[in-house]
C-alpha cells in the first residue's frame, strides 16, 4: 500500500514535467530552426522522395504491415517511422513507467524510429489540439531539417495527427488503412471526423482489406486502391515439411504435446476465448499454442483459458523465430470473433500460415473468405471450427494446403510495396501538375 501512495506523487511529478517539458522542447527546436533558416527541400525535376510515416503501432509491436512496408522502403530512401505518440494521460505513463524505456532505444538499419510526446485531452479541449499540433508540426519539420529529407511524403497509417496538414503541406499524403479504429476501445472519441478530414486531404490511398477499401474509399476523391498485405515467402516456407534444411524445435515448446495447434499474433478483443475454452475442453488430447502478447485489458475472456492445462500462452516471439514453432505444430489456427474490428481485417499472418505448406483452419470472416476461401478451411461454429480441425489433422485438407502455397508465392511484400511506390510517384505528379505555374 505504501508503495502506491509513494508511486502517486512521482506520477503528478513526471506529468507536470512533461506537461511543461514537451512544449518547451519544441519551442527550442522552432529556434533552430528559424536560426538554421529551414525550408523543405523540394526538388519538381526528381521522382524521388522520402517518408515519414505517422502511426498508432509502436515499432517494438509485433511485425505486421507497417514494419514490412516501411522497411522495404528505407532501403532507397529515408523513413522516419513516428510511433505511438502519447495522446492520452494513459500512454503518457505507459512510456515511462519501468521496463519501457527500451523503446526510445530500438534501432533499425533501414528506419529511423522516433517518438514524439504530446498532451493529453486534445479531443476534449480545442487549444491541446492546437497545441498538439504545433508540436508535431514542429517534430516533423525537425525531421526534415536534421534528416535533410527531399520531397518528404506523409505516410499515415492512423488519422490522429490528421491535424498536421491544417499547416504543413507535404509532397504527397498517403493513407494506408489497416482497421476500423472507432472500433477500438482506446480510439479518441472524435476518430471518425479525424479519419474523414484524413480522407479528404489524402492525394493516394491503400486499403489493407477489401472491407475497408468498399467503405472507406468512396469517400474520398483521390486514386484508392486495394492492397491486401504480402509475405516473405522463404522466411515462412523454411517451416515447410518438405524444407531441406528442418528448423530446430524451440526450447518453449518443451513438455507441450502433439498435436499443435498454433496461433500467432496479438491476443485482444479479436481472439474469442470461449471458443478456445471449447475446443481445449472438447479435445482435451490437442495443445493450443498461443505465441503473442496479450492484451489483459482487451482480451476478457483470458480467465477462462489461461489455466486449462491444454493452452499455451508463449507471449511475444520475435519475428525471426516464428518460423520455428510453426514447423513444429500441425495446424495453423485463426480463433477469431465476428465483430466491427475483425469484419474489417485481412490478416497479414494468413499469408504467412499459408507459406508453411500447413492446413489454415479459421472463423468465417469477409476478407478470408472472399480472397482465401480456396485456401483455408472456414468454420462459423465452435463445432464447425473443431470438425475442420480434426480434417486438418487426419490429413483430408491437402488440397487446399497446395492451393494455398502456390498462392503465398505470388503475394512477395517487394511485389506490393513496388507497385505502392509507383503509385506514390503517379500521385506526386498528379499534384505538381496542379500547382500554379506548372507546365502540364
Amino acid at each position: 500500500m505504501w508503495r502506491r501512495w509513494l508511486w502517486f506523487p512521482v506520477q503528478a511529478l513526471v506529468f507536470i514535467m512533461l506537461l511543461l517539458g514537451v512544449p518547451l522542447a519544441a519551442l527550442l527546436r522552432r529556434v533552430v530552426l528559424a536560426v538554421a533558416r529551414y525550408r523543405p527541400r523540394r526538388d519538381s525535376s526528381s521522382e524521388h522522395f522520402d517518408v515519414i510515416a505517422i502511426s498508432h503501432v509502436p515499432w517494438s509491436h509485433i511485425w505486421q504491415r507497417n514494419h514490412h512496408t516501411m522497411t522495404r522502403l528505407g532501403r532507397s530512401r529515408k523513413v522516419i517511422y513516428v510511433e505511438d505518440f502519447a495522446t492520452s494521460y494513459i500512454h503518457v505513463f505507459a512510456r515511462w513507467v519501468p521496463g519501457s524505456f527500451h523503446v526510445f532505444y530500438m534501432h533499425h538499419p533501414d528506419v529511423i524510429i522516433r517518438h514524439p510526446l504530446l498532451l493529453p485531452g486534445e479531443s476534449r479541449s480545442p487549444w491541446v489540439r492546437r497545441i498538439n499540433r504545433w508540436i508535431l508540426e514542429t517534430h516533423i519539420m525537425w525531421y526534415e531539417w536534421r534528416f535533410r529529407l527531399t520531397n518528404t511524403v506523409l505516410w499515415f497509417y492512423y488519422p490522429g495527427g490528421v491535424y498536421v496538414l491544417e499547416r504543413y503541406e507535404p509532397e504527397v499524403v498517403v493513407y494506408d488503412i489497416q482497421d476500423e479504429y472507432s472500433a477500438f476501445i482506446w480510439a479518441p472519441r472524435d476518430i471518425g471526423q479525424r479519419e474523414r478530414e484524413l480522407l479528404a486531404r489524402a492525394d493516394v490511398i491503400f486499403a489493407g482489406t477489401h472491407a475497408l477499401y468498399e467503405t472507406k474509399c468512396p469517400l474520398a476523391s483521390c486514386p484508392s486502391y486495394f492492397f491486401p498485405c504480402g509475405v516473405e515467402f522463404e522466411h515462412f516456407n523454411a517451416a515447410a515439411p518438405e524444407a531441406e534444411l528442418p528448423l530446430a524445435e524451440p526450447r518453449e515448446l518443451d513438455g507441450v504435446a502433439h498435436p499443435r495447434l498454433i496461433y500467432m499474433g496479438l491476443i485482444d478483443a479479436r481472439i474469442d476465448g470461449a471458443l478456445l475454452a471449447t475446443v481445449a475442453q472438447a479435445r482435451p488430447d490437442w495443445q493450443i499454442v498461443m505465441l503473442g502478447p496479450v492484451d489483459i485489458g482487451q482480451f476478457k475472456e483470458f480467465p477462462l483459458v489461461v489455466d486449462l492445462p491444454n493452452v499455451h500462452f508463449l507471449g511475444s516471439i520475435p519475428y525471426r523465430r516464428l518460423p520455428a514453432f510453426l514447423a513444429h505444430s500441425e495446424v495453423c489456427i485463426m480463433p477469431w470473433k465476428v465483430n466491427e474490428l475483425t469484419r474489417h481485417i485481412n490478416p497479414t499472418k494468413t499469408l504467412e500460415y499459408l507459406s508453411t505448406a500447413r492446413p489454415v483452419v479459421s472463423i468465417r470472416l469477409p476478407d478470408l473468405e472472399n480472397f482465401f476461401g480456396e485456401c483455408v478451411a472456414l468454420a462459423d461454429t465452435p463445432e464447425e471450427f473443431i470438425a475442420q480441425c480434426e480434417a486438418a489433422l487426419q490429413g483430408r485438407l491437402g488440397h487446399l494446403v497446395e492451393r494455398g502455397l502456390e498462392l503465398a508465392r505470388s503475394y512477395s511484400w517487394e511485389k506490393v510495396v513496388g507497385e505502392m511506390e509507383q503509385h506514390v510517384r503517379e500521385a506526386m505528379r498528379a499534384r505538381r501538375a496542379k500547382r500554379p505555374g506548372s507546365s502540364s
